[in-house]
Parts: C-alpha cells; sequence; structure tokens
C-alpha cells in the first residue's frame, strides 16, 4: 500500500503581488499593446513561466489589475460633500 504524501501548499500571494506590480509599471510605461509577458517578468524579477503560473495570458493579467484596482476604490471610504458644513469640518 502506497501512501500519500500531503504538500502543505507554498504561500505564493507575495509573488501574486509582485508580478502585478510589474505589471502595472510595464502597461504604465509602454502601454497595453506595447507589454509584453517578457517586459513584464523581467520587471517583476520573476522567470515568464512563473507569469503564466499566476496569469494565463497578458489579457488575464490586466483584467486582475482592473479588478484590484476596483477593489481599492471600492474599500476608500465615500465623503459626501455637504453644503452646509464646511469643507475642513468634512474633512475632519
Amino acid at each position: 500500500m502506497t501512501q500519500k504524501i500531503k504538500r502543505k501548499k507554498r504561500d505564493t500571494s507575495a509573488i501574486h503581488n509582485q508580478i502585478i506590480d510589474g505589471a502595472i509599471n510595464i502597461f504604465t510605461k509602454y502601454g497595453f499593446d506595447a507589454a509584453s509577458m517578457d517586459n513584464i517578468s523581467e520587471e517583476a524579477g520573476v522567470s515568464k513561466r512563473t507569469v503564466y503560473n499566476h496569469f494565463a495570458s497578458k489579457d488575464d493579467l490586466f483584467k486582475a489589475i482592473v479588478l484590484d484596482f476596483l477593489k481599492q476604490r471600492d474599500a476608500i471610504k465615500q465623503i459626501e460633500y455637504n453644503t452646509l458644513t464646511s469643507v475642513g469640518e468634512q474633512l475632519r
């Protein structure tokens, strides 16, 4: 009888974030069309294979960035402007 060894799943969130940050830099610098997975992997300091292990395509990577921006935007506290209160008071 063979015994299965349970392997602990590695936390790859730091690498994932590193790829996202690198992609944001490359998309900002070159634009989507001129950006390549080679540029992104180099900027992120990981192999191109690692980028593809996290994201199936450049489109998927870009979508992940947009979704992350939307989550950040939604997490920001919305401040409604009230014309009856001073701006200073509202910011406090």
